[in-house]
């Protein structure tokens, strides 16, 4: 990520509220500024939007964080379900999710594996041009 822009004290109040507040005019208020002042700020104020950017982006990233350290959990509760329910759709559901996940899996790491083989000839065809 790149190096904080150069936000006033009350921008950086009014980001941490935007994080935490449903609308703009609660953020506002939390934030102690007008909501037509935030209003502009994200229209106009290139450093306020790319703050703005960059906390969205850390939101992302800490959600995506505890979702990865949930997924070994989640995957053995579908593999209780599937193995112990009694309820036939209850079982079938929690199959098709886990088969789906494993699907998901093995297409992302077959895409990934031709990206990086492209990758390397693009590599190895730049150093021959050269």
């Amino acid at each position: 990520m790149s190096a904080s822009p150069d936000i006033s004290p009350k921008q950086a109040r009014t980001i941490s509220a935007l994080v935490t507040c449903r609308t703009l005019g609660d953020a506002a208020k939390r934030a102690g500024c007008g909501e037509s002042t935030l209003r502009r700020w994200l229209a106009k104020d290139t450093d306020f939007k790319e703050a703005w950017r960059q906390a969205r982006a850390r939101l992302l990233d800490d959600a995506m964080s505890q979702a990865l350290r949930s997924a070994e959990a989640a995957a053995l509760v579908l593999h209780q379900i599937m193995m112990a329910s009694e309820s036939d759709f209850a079982r079938m559901t929690a199959a098709k999710a886990l088969l789906d996940i494993s699907l998901r899996t093995v297409e992302r790491r077959e895409i990934e594996g031709r990206m990086e083989t492209i990758l390397r000839s693009l590599e190895e065809l730049r150093r021959a041009q050269h």
